[in-house]
């Protein structure tokens, strides 16, 4: 997933992207802003995360237990001004 933008996702279930039992993944250069949860990672291992600007979300990342081998580099996190 390269340059992609998920904006607006407010909910009680509301997630930007869910990765859930996924592996072998390339996010790359995306955008998450105003989301509940930006990303979630269930079960997601051996993805690559890198380049993403995450703005204003409740959670940028919740990444679970269960995820291995992810790494996740080179990212911007801004908060709430």
């Amino acid at each position: 997933m390269i340059g992609n933008h998920f904006e607006d996702n407010w909910g009680p279930n509301s997630y930007g992207l869910l990765l859930k039992d996924i592996g072998s993944s390339y996010i790359y250069k995306n955008s998450f802003n105003k989301n509940t949860t930006a990303i979630y990672m269930e079960g997601a291992g051996a993805g690559e995360n890198r380049r993403k600007h995450l703005s204003s979300n409740g959670w940028a990342m919740k990444i679970l237990g269960n995820c291995t081998e992810d790494t996740v580099v080179h990212n911007n996190f801004n908060g709430t001004a």
